[in-house]
Parts: structure tokens; C-alpha cells; sequence
């Protein structure tokens, strides 16, 4: 019998990777759930924090697949 994924967990977890990947990187970032409300209702995962902030917005998707980009 075939695992079911949970796509909400599953999607958290990458966001909290990025999340530690850009921080390893100097950036001071969070995920926008614990962060902003208005931010996270604007389908922004990642917002930035403090002087060294990113240039651009982000959000992750999390694929096991090809990414139709026209989709997205």
C-alpha cells in the first residue's frame, strides 16, 4: 500500500528548508505564517527580516514531478 503524503506537511517542511538554506546564506528570513498574516494571505511563503532583506518575494512549491511553469 502506497504511503499517503500529506501535502500541507509536506509543504511545510520545504518552506522551513529554504528557510534554513537562506539563513545559512546571512539572510534574516521566516516564514511568512509566523511572521504576517497580510503577507501569508498574499501566497508569500518566505519574508524577510531585519537589514540584510532579499531583493524579491518567495514562494515555494514543492514538486515530485515536471513543473508545468504555465500552470503556476
Amino acid at each position: 500500500m502506497a504511503k499517503r503524503v500529506n501535502c500541507r506537511t509536506k509543504g511545510n517542511g520545504y518552506e522551513r528548508a529554504i528557510v534554513n538554506e537562506l539563513k545559512d546564506l546571512g539572510y534574516n528570513v521566516a516564514t511568512s505564517r509566523n511572521e504576517s498574516r497580510s503577507m501569508d494571505a498574499q501566497k508569500v511563503d518566505i519574508v524577510s527580516l531585519g537589514e540584510k532583506k532579499l531583493p524579491f518575494h518567495v514562494q515555494c512549491k514543492s514538486y515530485t514531478g515536471a513543473v508545468k511553469y504555465w500552470e503556476i
